[in-house]
Formats: structure tokens, C-alpha cells, sequence
């Protein structure tokens, strides 16, 4: 038998990857509090970035042709980008609540 579709925003004791399920809109009319998981998304996000910048670095450093560029500097920024995003984001949510909360 299917699993009934929630029916409120209300938060509930899913697990993490219902509720990434849900914050991604699967279940079709459900505005999900995107703030506080958008900024986790974008914390992950930026930590998966420098793991691989760490390894893209490594390689070059290691086997790659010196004058060839360094594509680290790629997901370096994305990452920076990431985390400054996922900060934004957060502190916008601590401003509304109050940083009492």
C-alpha cells in the first residue's frame, strides 16, 4: 500500500532523506521552511567542494603539468561561494527569529 503524501508543512519526525525529499518539492504543493535547509544543503555542498578541491590540488601538484591550470581554483570558488551563501542564508533566518532562538 503507497504512502499517503503529507498534507501540512508541519515538521514531522521524518528521516533526513524524506525531508530532503520533501524540501525538493516531490510532494506537490508542500512549501517546505527552505531557510534552514537551504543553508545546511549549501554547508554540505560547500564541504563536498573542498574535499574536492583538496583532491583536484593534490593531483596537479603531484602529476600535472606545470604550466597547465590548476583546475582547483574552480571548485575553490564554488566552494567559497557556497559557504558564503550558506552563511547568508542563515544569519537572514537568525535576523528574522532573533538571535535569542
Amino acid at each position: 500500500m503507497p504512502r499517503a503524501r503529507p498534507t501540512s508543512c508541519e515538521p514531522h519526525a521524518a528521516t533526513a532523506a524524506r525531508r530532503l525529499r520533501d524540501w525538493l518539492a516531490i510532494n506537490a504543493g508542500c512549501r517546505a521552511p527552505i531557510p534552514l535547509e537551504l543553508h545546511r544543503l549549501l554547508a554540505f555542498a560547500g564541504a563536498a567542494l573542498l574535499v574536492a578541491t583538496f583532491v583536484i590540488n593534490t593531483d596537479h601538484t603531484e602529476n600535472g603539468d606545470p604550466g597547465a591550470f590548476n583546475y582547483a581554483y574552480v571548485t575553490g570558488i564554488g566552494m567559497l561561494a557556497a559557504f558564503v551563501a550558506s552563511f547568508a542564508v542563515f544569519t537572514k533566518q537568525k535576523m528574522k527569529r532573533g538571535f535569542a532562538s
